[in-house]
């Protein structure tokens, strides 16, 4: 079975059942939704770029 981050089966093999289940992530939008999950008040997220322009 595949999941997205958000829940939704993308592909299944039946119980039992031998197989190649293939699915395409939009890993862009998978790590903005994981960060947009982050509470700014315990951790920040930042990246060399940010912080250099700073």
């Amino acid at each position: 079975m595949i999941v997205d981050p958000r829940g939704v089966v993308l592909a299944e093999l039946a119980i039992g059942e031998t197989g190649l289940a293939e699915a395409t992530l939009n890993l862009e939008d998978v790590s903005n939704w994981v960060l947009d999950q982050a509470r700014r008040d315990i951790v920040t997220v930042s990246s060399c770029s940010q912080r250099e322009g700073a």
